[in-house]
């Protein structure tokens, strides 16, 4: 196993597997994943606003109601990646 301590893990997998590349603020790979993350942010937060317009209109469907939740929690469970990743790379200017 190689030393991530120094690496930064991708907001993607490869083969079910964790993707790393080397700690900075430049390069290509670093700015995709910067904009990957940005991207799973905004989503969450627009997921967030649209199932609660949902949860306050008695007219919902049940079914749209599902709908909206199970995106919802998609969406949750990649914000809180985010904010693991992000983590890290704190723990990493310590």
């Amino acid at each position: 196993m190689p030393d991530t301590t120094q690496l930064r893990r991708l907001p993607w997998t490869q083969e079910g597997k964790p993707v790393f590349t080397q700690v900075g603020t430049g390069g290509t790979v670093n700015q995709v994943a910067d904009q990957m993350e940005a991207m799973i942010v905004r989503t969450a937060k627009e997921m967030a606003a649209q199932a609660t317009r949902q949860a306050r209109n008695p007219e919902t469907s049940e079914e749209i109601l599902r709908n909206s939740l199970t995106l919802l929690s998609a969406a949750v469970t990649d914000l809180a990646l985010v904010a693991e990743l992000r983590g890290e790379r704190l723990s990493m200017e310590d």
